[in-house]
């Protein structure tokens, strides 16, 4: 044909001209039809995939080793910074309940993102036994005189203990006693057998006062505080250690280096920090707790002068909350009296005055791996009462609660079930 003009245009560049010549490729390079020629690709992705994956699969390690040189708390290397512990890192049995796991470990990508620009400690990881964003809700103490006849049973069987019956319808308690002398290692193998019939249990502890509200504390006084305190966390049954602070406490450079500095001491057991006065409602203090991993504990309490308002924040892995009451008139009172001491926690919350701390939990359970309710207004057994209610008010579930307190406090009985197992361990919903 003669070269012209109309013969030098340029082909018209279509789909369908482009797939033809693909197909006339395919069959001068491979010899083939368009039919094999899909099967055989087909088939190959298929193999190439699956081989993948199975590499895949078997190359990566199930279950990263922990790496016990670090600590749940802090950056620091987890060894204690006095009493000859420089060897002291987290027992075994702590290890597997608060799971530690290298910084690289791709499986942080799950945990919830923390509000507030507050983040969890790099390296955490969180035991699987607990569910995502778990709380845990129950009283402060057990041993109180004026709960005999309204939480307890007046006449008591034989074998009759405190903590075992409580556990049989709460999943913590928080240990009083601890504030006001160290435990012995006897007593807290005792009690750990007490509630050894509910494997979801954890306590948590005070520190004692020695520490928090003294200050005098001296290397043997640690010694004698962790003899009692290692059992529980050797055992796996320490979910937090609490360091409460009085309203006299307030943010200030020195009482801030001793907060820290305490908490340094005691950074291998999990922390939590319970300030009451309102100087420390302060960004710069929440952003070092949560550089160190510690918990801060919201609190309720009367709104007296610089108190502390309603928060929800969350530090640490560990969320903390301790509903004190509102007993405007005997919160400050100074009251010698063991017998009278204690109508400081009397106030009964209302349903009313708990839905918004209920919101707030929340809040707090959102970013924490496990999350401690503990109600604090334990005059004849209001504690109790309310801690069945958050719980019931969480849950949206029907609760156990002992006989004895339906008979004192009606408005539990709307929400009491006479069976079944009080629901005090659960994940939030969304």
């Amino acid at each position: 044909m003669p070269a012209g003009p109309e013969n030098n245009k340029p082909r018209r560049l279509t789909l369908r001209g482009l797939q033809l010549s693909a197909q006339r490729s395919r069959r001068r390079y491979f010899g083939i039809s368009s039919g094999a020629q899909g099967a055989f690709g087909f088939a190959f992705a298929f193999f190439f995939a699956f081989g993948f994956a199975f590499a895949f699969f078997f190359a990566m390690p199930l279950s990263p080793p922990p790496d016990p040189s670090e600590n749940l708390n802090s950056n620091h290397s987890g060894k204690v910074s006095s009493v000859g512990a420089e060897s002291r890192t987290w027992p075994a049995a702590c290890q597997e309940l608060f799971a530690i796991h290298p910084a690289s470990d791709p499986r942080r990508a799950a945990f919830p993102s923390p509000r507030r620009r507050l983040s969890l400690r790099k390296g955490v990881k969180w035991p699987l036994m607990v569910a995502p964003r778990a709380v845990r809700v129950g009283p402060a103490g057990w041993a109180y005189d004026d709960w005999a006849g309204i939480v307890y049973p007046r006449q008591r069987p034989s074998g009759f203990h405190e903590a075992s019956y409580l556990a049989d319808y709460f999943d913590t308690i928080e240990i009083n006693v601890s504030f006001y002398r160290p435990l012995t290692p006897a007593t807290t193998h005792r009690w750990l057998e007490r509630v050894a019939h509910n494997p979801n249990f954890l306590f948590t502890a005070k520190l004692w006062q020695r520490f928090t509200h003294e200050r005098d504390y001296t290397p043997a006084d640690e010694r004698e505080f962790r003899q009692g305190m290692d059992v529980l966390l050797e055992a796996g049954r320490l979910g937090a250690l609490l360091l409460q602070f009085p309203w006299s406490f307030k943010n200030t450079a020195e009482d801030r280096d001793y907060l820290f500095a305490l908490a340094k001491t005691f950074s291998d057991y999990p922390l939590a920090v319970e300030v009451r006065h309102a100087s420390w409602n302060d960004p710069a203090f929440y952003q070092t707790l949560t550089d160190q991993s510690i918990g801060f504990c919201n609190i309720d309490q009367p709104i007296i002068g610089r108190s502390l308002k309603p928060t929800a924040w969350t530090t640490a892995p560990v969320g903390y909350v301790r509903l004190h009451g509102r007993n405007y008139r005997e919160w400050f009172a100074d009251r010698p009296d063991d017998e009278t001491a204690g109508e400081r926690y009397n106030y009964l919350y209302s349903l009313d005055e708990l839905k918004p701390w209920v919101e707030r939990i929340r809040q707090v359970a959102q970013d924490a791996r496990l999350t401690f309710v503990i109600t604090n207004n334990h005059f004849q057994g209001k504690a109790v009462t309310n801690a069945l209610q958050i719980i019931h008010l969480l849950s949206q579930q029907p609760v156990k609660a002992p006989p004895p307190l339906l008979q004192h406090y009606p408005e539990l009985h709307s929400i009491a079930t006479a069976e079944g197992t009080t629901p005090s361990l659960f994940p939030l919903s969304g």
